[in-house]
């Protein structure tokens, strides 16, 4: 197994990385993600506004492209435009599925529960 040269001005293209990925090369994936990690969150960050969201975002993203490495194809777009694309997509998923979720105060707010502690005092101090 070939090493991938690390910070060295021979460095190999992301469309030769990934070849060497898609032949199993687990040094080649290392390097590409190395290489766009850091983008990768700094875009979901921007996006989500959130790090910890983020951060769940790069590890989706990556596992994604191991995932499907075959369906990257160098000649429609960048490596980073591609990872920056499925970025953008899981960001807007966890946006939506967000929104869905309300809090506890603002359920309470919208529907005015009953505090059963209170109710049960109240009800003891009717008897």
């Amino acid at each position: 197994m070939n090493r991938v040269p690390v910070g060295d001005a021979s460095e190999p293209s992301d469309p030769e990385l990934v070849e060497r990925a898609r032949g199993g090369e687990r040094e080649a994936f290392g390097c590409l993600y190395r290489r766009h990690q850091a983008n990768v969150y700094r875009f979901a960050r921007a996006m989500t506004g959130s790090s910890v969201l983020a951060e769940d975002i790069v590890q989706e993203v990556f596992l994604a492209l191991m995932r499907d490495l075959d369906r990257y194809d160098a000649s429609r777009a960048g490596l980073r435009t591609y990872l920056l694309g499925i970025a953008r997509n899981l960001a807007r998923y966890k946006a939506r599925s967000m929104r869905r979720l309300i809090s506890l105060d603002q359920a309470e707010e919208a529907y005015e529960f009953e505090d059963p502690a209170a109710a049960l005092s109240s009800n003891q101090e009717t008897r």
